[in-house]
């Protein structure tokens, strides 16, 4: 708190021997008006001092008060045209220092757009009103200020996995296809258990037996042979590409191996690099 010492001291020399003006605005410059702010002010730095961490909060706004107040009243002092010479340059140079604390605590507080705007008003003041290791001190904690009024980022959502996805969506596929064949050729069973038996008949009596029955038996079983094949057929390979871009997902998440799939007319390669 070095630069509250060297504001006590710039309002320690003050403003005592300035000529009383009338202000247009605000509070017309008195002594009694400008020594009860210095007082307000002290009694609020004392007190924040002394405080233990439980009055921190409430002491802290009780600075900030002071000084809004007393910057206000400064505020009012300066758009008075009477200030002129060594009377202005004193006026605001104490001005600067009630707005550059006004930074320093919002600062403190997180509340970076005020920090950053009463900092500014400070700097735009002429460069003789200034101290300079003030100013930097004050400029240090306003820039590196972080604005506690926002919500802390969310964390960005995680990149999109295309090969888990079409993994999981093979191998669910392959498996539903490859219990589908299973389903159809045991709905299957009783006709290959007619044909077996109406074969048999005529084996046993080759004139006597249903050949057309069995002609209509055997031509069932090989119609039921594509769709048995295509199902079993797809759900392998569905079941084998799942499986294969579940690999390459794993692998993607290894720094020390990487893998990539090839499509081409002679069919699919991967590659395993190390």
């Amino acid at each position: 708190m070095a630069h509250l010492t060297q504001l006590s001291a710039i309002l320690a020399l003050g403003l005592a021997g300035l000529p009383v003006a009338a202000s247009a605005k605000g509070v017309p410059f008195s002594e009694e008006a400008y020594n009860a702010c210095n007082a307000k002010m002290d009694a609020a730095d004392q007190a924040l001092l002394t405080a233990d961490r439980t009055e921190a909060a409430a002491k802290k706004a009780a600075v900030i008060t002071s000084r809004w107040e007393c910057a206000m009243l400064h505020e009012s002092w300066l758009e008075d045209t009477t200030w002129v010479g060594d009377d202005r340059a004193t006026l605001e140079q104490v001005y600067a220092g009630v707005v550059g604390e006004l930074a320093y605590f919002a600062a403190e507080g997180g509340e970076c757009i005020k920090a950053r705007g009463w900092f500014g008003k400070r700097s735009n003041l002429p460069a003789a009103a200034l101290d300079a290791d003030q100013t930097t001190a004050i400029a240090s904690v306003v820039n590196s200020c972080v604005d506690t009024s926002k919500p802390i980022a969310e964390a960005p959502p995680k990149p999109a996995r295309p090969m888990r996805t079409w993994g999981y969506s093979l191998l669910s596929a392959g498996a539903a296809s490859v219990v589908g064949g299973i389903v159809y050729n045991a709905s299957g069973a009783t006709t290959r258990s007619d044909y077996d038996d109406a074969y048999a008949a005529c084996t046993a009596d080759p004139v006597g037996c249903d050949r057309d029955a069995v002609t209509t038996l055997a031509a069932k079983i090989d119609d039921a042979k594509l769709p048995l094949a295509v199902l079993y057929g797809f759900g392998a390979a569905a079941l084998g590409t799942g499986g294969t871009f579940l690999l390459l997902d794993w692998m993607d998440k290894d720094d020390t191996a990487h893998a990539s799939l090839r499509v081409s007319p002679a069919g699919a390669t991967v590659r395993f690099d190390w």
